[in-house]
C-alpha cells in the first residue's frame, strides 16, 4: 500500500486552542484510495520547523505529503516559503488568487470556498500537496487534489465502510469472531464515536467479496448504511422514504434531538416544529402535564414523558412524536433516579412505546449519548 505524512502546521493547533480535525479527515480520505498514512505531525508556525519536517520527509520511504495551515497572507502563514526552501525552488504567482505564490513547477488548487490557493508539486520521486487549515475551505480542495492524483482509484472494490448503531464495540467483535476466523486475510478495524461504530474492511480477491456478504447478513439488523454515517441521516432517510414528519419534546437534551435532525440536508420534508419544555413550567404550559403528574413521578418518569408525547399529539406535531426527559447532572441524581437516567417515549402510527437507560459521562455526554441513543430507538421503530 501507498505512505503517505500529514503535516499540520499551526501554533492553535499545537497549543490545543483548536482540535486536529483536518488529520483524521485526510486519512480517512486517502485510505479510501488505498493510501495509508504512516506520520501525523503537528508543528508551530516556525519556519525552521516546518523546513525540516519536509526535509525528514523527503528522506523517507513515503512518496506522499500532505501540509495543512500557513498559506494565508498573515505574518504566521509561512508554508509556502518552508515548501519552497526546502525544495530549493523560487516562488512565483499562482494562477488563481492574486497574491497566493507557489513554487516553480507546482499546480495551483484553487480554494473555491476562500482567498488562500493550495498546490501540489512533485518533485523527483515524491508528491507534496499544500492545503489551507479550515477545514471547510480544505476538504473540497483535498478532494479536487485526490482526484487529480488517484482518478481511478474509488472504482476498486477492495474497501468497504459500514456505520452500525445499537451495539458496543465488545458486542460486534463477538459477533464477528468467527467470521475473523475464516478470512483472516481480510482487514476489517472499527472506528468508535459516541453512537455509533464505523467498520473499515480491505482485502483483495473474490472471497473479499464473499466477506462483505457475510458481514453484512451479521450485522443486518445494525447496520444504518454504507460509509460514514450519522444516525440521524438515517432517520431522516427513514422519514422520508415512509413520507412521515417527526417531532420532540425535549427536556435533557435541550434541542440537541431537532438540531441533530436538521443539520442534515432535507431535514424540511420531515420536520416542522420541535419544543425545549426543559422546565416544569414549561412542560405544563406548552404540553398541557397536569401539575398532579410532575408531583407524583416526577419530571423523569415513564408517566412524564408519555404524557408529553400526548400534548404533541394535540398540537399536530406530526407523526413521529418523541419525548425525553432526564437528568445531566452532575447534580439532581437520587438513589432511585441516578444522575445518567434518561426516560423516553416514542409515538408511532398510535402505539406509544417507552424506553430508559441510564448513561455515564459528564452533563454533555450523557446529552449526547441519549440523543444517539433516541434516535437509534426511532430508526429501530420506523424499521419494524
Amino acid at each position: 500500500m501507498k505512505k503517505a505524512w500529514i503535516l499540520n502546521v499551526g501554533t492553535e493547533v499545537t497549543s490545543g486552542r483548536v482540535i486536529n480535525t483536518n488529520a483524521a479527515h485526510l486519512a480517512r480520505e486517502l485510505e479510501r484510495v488505498g493510501v495509508e498514512v504512516e506520520k501525523c505531525v503537528a508543528v508551530t508556525d516556525d519556519e525552521p520547523a516546518i523546513v525540516s519536517e519536509i526535509k525528514t520527509f523527503l528522506a523517507s520511504k513515503s512518496g506522499l505529503l500532505i501540509t495543512t495551515g500557513g498559506l494565508g497572507a498573515t505574518d504566521d502563514d509561512i508554508t509556502r516559503r518552508a515548501v519552497a526552501i526546502a525544495l530549493e525552488r523560487k516562488l512565483i504567482p499562482g494562477l488563481v488568487h492574486a497574491g497566493c505564490m507557489i513554487p516553480a513547477g507546482a499546480e495551483t488548487i484553487e480554494n473555491r470556498s476562500g482567498t488562500a490557493d493550495g498546490f501540489i508539486v512533485f518533485h523527483q520521486d515524491k508528491t507534496l500537496v499544500s492545503l489551507v487549515g479550515p477545514p471547510a475551505e480544505l476538504r473540497p480542495m483535498f478532494q479536487d487534489a485526490l482526484e487529480r492524483l488517484y482518478p481511478h482509484a474509488r472504482a476498486t472494490s477492495s474497501h468497504r465502510e459500514y456505520t452500525v448503531v445499537g451495539g458496543t464495540e465488545a458486542d460486534f467483535e463477538a459477533l464477528l469472531a468467527p467470521l475473523k476466523t475464516e478470512f483472516p486475510y481480510v482487514s476489517i478495524n472499527p472506528y468508535c464515536y459516541v453512537g455509533r461504530i464505523r467498520y473499515v474492511i480491505k482485502g483483495e480477491g473474490e472471497r473479499f467479496d464473499l466477506f462483505v456478504t457475510r458481514f453484512r447478513e451479521l450485522l443486518s439488523d445494525y447496520i444504518i448504511g454504507e460509509g460514514d454515517l450519522a444516525i440521524e441521516e438515517a432517520v431522516v432517510a427513514a422519514l422520508k422514504e415512509r413520507k412521515l414528519r417527526i417531532s420532540f419534546a425535549e427536556s435533557c437534551t435541550g434541542g440537541m434531538l431537532a438540531s441533530k435532525i436538521i443539520n442534515v440536508p432535507g431535514a424540511s420534508d420531515v420536520i416542522g416544529e420541535s419544543f425545549v419544555v426543559y422546565s416544569n413550567a414549561a412542560k405544563m404550559k406548552y404540553l398541557g402535564i397536569s401539575a398532579e403528574t410532575l408531583a407524583q413521578h416526577g419530571a423523569v418518569s415513564d408517566e412524564t414523558v408519555r404524557a408529553m408525547v400526548t400534548g404533541l399529539e394535540k398540537l399536530q406535531a406530526g407523526n413521529v412524536l418523541v419525548a425525553v426527559s432526564g437528568i445531566a447532572g452532575p447534580d439532581g441524581g437520587t438513589a432511585e433516579k441516578p444522575v445518567g437516567l434518561v426516560h423516553c417515549a416514542i409515538r408511532i402510527a398510535g402505539v406509544t412505546h417507552t424506553v430508559k437507560r441510564v448513561f455515564k459521562g459528564d452533563r454533555n455526554l450523557v446529552r449526547e449519548r441519549a440523543s444517539c441513543w433516541v434516535l437509534n430507538t426511532v430508526w429501530r421503530l420506523l424499521r419494524a
